[in-house]
């Protein structure tokens, strides 16, 4: 749900930063989109900017694109938890907009593959299960993104591995349009 925080509106042009609160299971956060609007130009009931200049327009786009983030943060989360908090989406989120740590560590040319990793990532998980610290349905799902990541690689690459040090950040996009829109 997305709201301005009239009690924060400057005074000099009027504009309240808009905020966006995120509700699990009763339990909920709040994040600051970093978007500021005039109160006036605030529909609340549409949860939308009003105003129809190219600000307006810009702020809306935002909105619907926090909206998409938050969305697309979530359903990973639940893929690695079997309990999702407000607190774990908001750190997320705000992690993804504002990354806090720059990692400056050499690549060798030799990495893994992302398979290999993801064989690696099963072969603990599965340990895990077995020492019953997880859960053997999540186990289940986990072979199956397994399964499913070989049939992106195979669609949209023509390739049955890439290394870890060749994915782009265009290949998160491209995945998840692949198991939005191609796969049934």
């Amino acid at each position: 749900m997305f709201w301005l925080k009239k009690s924060k509106a400057t005074k000099k042009d009027g504009t309240a930063p808009l905020y966006a609160r995120i509700t699990i299971d009763g339990d909920h956060k709040e994040i600051s989109t970093s978007i500021k609007v005039k109160s006036e130009h605030w529909d609340t009931e549409a949860k939308k900017v009003n105003d129809p200049t190219t600000e307006g327009r810009k702020a809306n786009l935002s909105i619907a694109q926090t909206e998409i983030d938050l969305d697309r943060f979530f359903t990973v989360l639940q893929s690695q938890h079997d309990r999702v908090t407000p607190a774990m989406l908001k750190a997320t989120y705000q992690e993804y907009i504002r990354p806090t740590k720059k990692i400056d560590i050499p690549i060798p040319i030799n990495d893994k593959t992302l398979l290999e990793a993801f064989d690696d990532f099963i072969e603990k998980f599965k340990k895990q299960v077995e020492k019953g610290l997880r859960s053997n349905e999540t186990l289940k799902h986990w072979k199956t993104a397994l399964n499913k990541t070989k049939e992106f690689l195979i669609f949209q690459y023509k390739i049955v591995d890439i290394n870890l040090s060749d994915i782009q950040y265009s290949f998160a996009e491209e995945f998840y349009d692949f198991h939005t829109i191609e796969v049934e």
